[in-house]
């Protein structure tokens, strides 16, 4: 007869009844409100489903629950078919199918924060269900982190984890606003370069450069001004607290090592999130380049 380990052997009682049958006394899903201080958890080694290793693989990039392998129980074990197995619950694995491209994909920069609809849902909380998990003694290699099981523990560091969560999307959102912001004020500097080689003259009118850019996005304001026929300006405006204004400059100018004038620009990001505007680049007389404005730096 299979013997369970010792550490739960001592406190275990026997549960007779077949779980595949409709008299079971085992029901075949819990709350975690229903758990108290006589649960306790743990996790397993040697018994590793190919779902198990997917869903702990998963979770090296925030796409599931830390929970994945860890098991409830009283002790109580059960017999079927000559065997005997220690009475679990567990967090059911969500079932879906096993798509490489997806699994992937997960090193894509900020992926899981795509649906933070998702992240929500798998906030832990007193009617979250566990469901029914038999344990083959022999087959478990050895039952590890066990300790008395803490609901309201579990929650809270649930409810923590959430929160860090949504404050790493915030700032992967923002980073990727920024790079989105800083590609759109570069098309628009090369767009005024063009512009000045086929008119002579630069414009403070987007449409005009075709470059396919709304002066409103979801995430920034743009603009252009003409300072003078030699300068034009550009303007990235964040619209959110925690995005970074971005300045921009395009500059004609009389390149003594050439017979024909010479266009230049800088790109030009607030050192710090939201905040008022930071002023416009200038051009420098005496380097005959453009500069970037206090409380900015170069970029590219």
């Amino acid at each position: 007869m299979a013997i369970a380990p010792a550490a739960i052997q001592s406190e275990r009682n026997s549960v007779s009844a077949n779980p595949f049958t409709e008299d079971s006394e085992l029901p075949l899903d819990l709350s975690l409100g229903e758990l108290d201080g006589s649960w306790r958890q743990f996790r397993i080694a040697g018994q590793y489903e190919f779902a198990d290793l997917m869903q702990t693989w998963f979770s090296l990039f925030g796409i599931t629950n830390v929970y994945g392998n860890t098991y409830f129980t009283q002790g109580e074990t059960t017999e079927m078919g000559g065997k005997e197995y220690l009475v679990a619950y567990r967090f059911p694995l969500a079932p879906q199918e096993l798509d490489l491209e997806d699994m992937f994909a997960v090193f894509d920069s900020g992926q899981q924060c795509d649906d933070m609809s998702r992240l929500e849902a798998a906030i832990l909380n007193e009617n979250t269900k566990v469901s029914l998990a038999l344990l083959n003694p022999n087959t478990i290699g050895s039952l590890n982190d066990i300790q008395t099981l803490d609901v309201p523990g579990m929650l809270q560091a649930s409810q923590e984890q959430f929160a860090m969560m949504q404050e790493t999307c915030a700032e992967v959102n923002a980073e990727n606003q920024v790079i989105e912001a800083l590609d759109n004020l570069g098309a628009i500097n090369r767009a005024q370069q063009d512009f000045w080689l086929e008119n002579k003259r630069f414009t403070d009118n987007i449409e005009s450069l075709q470059i396919g850019l709304s002066p409103e996005t979801d995430a920034y304001s743009y603009t252009m001004t003409l300072q003078n026929p030699s300068l034009v300006t550009s303007q990235a405006i964040a619209k959110s607290p925690e995005g970074y204004h971005i300045v921009g400059a395009t500059h004609v100018y009389d390149d003594f090592d050439s017979e024909f004038p010479s266009t230049i620009t800088i790109l030009c990001e607030k050192s710090e999130p939201g905040g008022p505007v930071p002023s416009l680049p200038f051009f420098d007389e005496a380097t005959n380049y453009l500069a970037c404005p206090l409380g900015t730096f170069e970029t590219y």
